[in-house]
């Protein structure tokens, strides 16, 4: 376990970092390797020459992210028919997922607004979660045919041709606001893919947008873990992002997340680095139990869940942490035993301190809570005090019959 990682910065790049800067291409190709291997090795054998990016050094297009004086990512621009594009982008697999991608490509969108550019545009592949579904998040959007310039569709001509894929796209984000207003996008991305369940947890083999699947009430998979520190005997609550489309501002779990289609328990433990800065694994965390829970609560979502109820116990501090200014708006430490004395007498309330060490603690109250009608926060954690207790109980089923 590791407690968020030291800071990077992005700087442009010189003619120095032309090594370097080839080497992290090649091992980028690596995150292609086990679903992908043909494409891997496609990419391995073409790679960008040296005289490409040279010549972006000298036009000032092409910036570097360094952490601990390390170069660990890249990425590349130019401008194509009045617009920037991002030529490419790649990070280490080693520090993936640390914001590291997106701080490249909010730089590039700077670049282009700073030369009084209306938009960026890229190329990608639309089945691959780090390519199209990362940009979507963002705020890129695919162009459909007959909206590409002359200089996108050679470029998507030249790719499919020399390319083993035969399925990419072309995306464009609009430059008219600033990046960082893009709050509700941030948040949640609206087009991110679900695998869609029946009431059991069994998958239906059909994958939907997420904004369909709380249209419609389909059953998906989701993700609740707790942070728990055992000297303090305390927990971590998050406050949910303003711009969430479920319960805005309510406390809820320190980490909540969805599992995109596709993926396994490690994959979305990433959610937990993501949103509060914390490193962790499948061996790390204790399976306390499972909830099925159907919720109508906001407006036009039905966000109909099978939920995989986490812990991880800690000894180390958690003053680290971090809560991710696109997902939340605080994170909190509460003391176990007022917690769950707050759920079971409706007069009752639990300190709350926060873990930024600057303010000041607060008091809480069920309201501030997500709301959970089924005794989730009961049962919960009354299981986390036994767990801590060293009396772990068998999971728990709450809701639903699915084994």
């Amino acid at each position: 376990m590791a407690i968020g990682p030291e800071p990077f910065g992005l700087r442009l790049a010189t003619l120095r970092d032309v090594p370097t800067i080839q080497a992290i291409e090649l091992e980028a190709t690596a995150l292609f390797d086990p679903e992908y291997p043909e494409m891997a090795a496609f990419f391995r054998a073409h790679p960008t020459s040296a005289g490409c990016y040279e010549r972006a050094v000298g036009d000032r297009s092409l910036w570097v992210a360094e952490q601990g004086g390390v170069l660990v990512g890249f990425a590349l621009g130019h401008v194509v028919d009045g617009a920037g594009h991002l030529d490419e982008l790649d990070v280490l697999p080693a520090f993936g997922r640390r914001g590291i991608g997106r701080a490249l490509v909010e730089q590039v969108c700077r670049w282009a607004t700073d030369l009084g550019l209306p938009a960026l545009t890229l190329s990608t592949l639309p089945g691959v979660p780090w390519n199209a579904p990362f940009y979507g998040k963002l705020g890129f959007r695919v162009l459909d045919e007959v909206a590409l310039t002359p200089g996108l569709a050679a470029i998507r001509e030249r790719e499919l041709v020399f390319s083993l894929c035969q399925e990419r796209v072309m995306m464009r984000r609009e430059l008219g606001a600033p990046a960082t207003l893009l709050g509700a996008e941030r948040a949640q991305d609206p087009n991110e893919p679900f695998d869609v369940l029946d009431a059991e947890g069994r998958p239906l083999g059909r994958v939907k947008a997420r904004a369909a699947v709380h249209r419609d009430g389909d059953w998906h998979r989701s993700m609740h873990l707790w942070v728990v520190s055992r000297p303090e005997r305390a927990v971590v609550l998050q406050r949910r992002g303003r711009h969430k489309d479920t319960w805005p501002l309510r406390l809820d779990v320190a980490v909540a997340g969805h599992y995109r289609a596709g993926e396994g328990l490690a994959e979305v433990l990433r959610e937990a680095e993501e949103e509060v800065g914390l490193v962790v694994g499948p061996a790390d965390v204790v399976h306390l139990g499972t909830r099925i829970r159907a919720d109508d609560g906001a407006r036009g979502i039905r966000d109909n869940e099978i939920q995989d109820i986490l812990a991880y116990v800690t000894d180390e501090p958690l003053t680290d942490l971090r809560p991710s200014p696109d997902e939340l708006e605080e994170l909190l430490l509460a003391p176990l035993d007022e917690l769950v004395r707050l759920f079971e007498d409706p007069k009752a309330t639990a300190r709350g301190l926060h873990l930024d060490g600057e303010s000041a603690g607060t008091r809480l109250s069920a309201a501030h809570f997500v709301p959970c009608p089924d005794g989730y926060w009961t049962v919960a954690l009354r299981a986390l005090t036994e767990l801590v207790g060293g009396r772990p109980a068998p999971p728990f089923r709450l809701g639903g019959s699915t084994p």
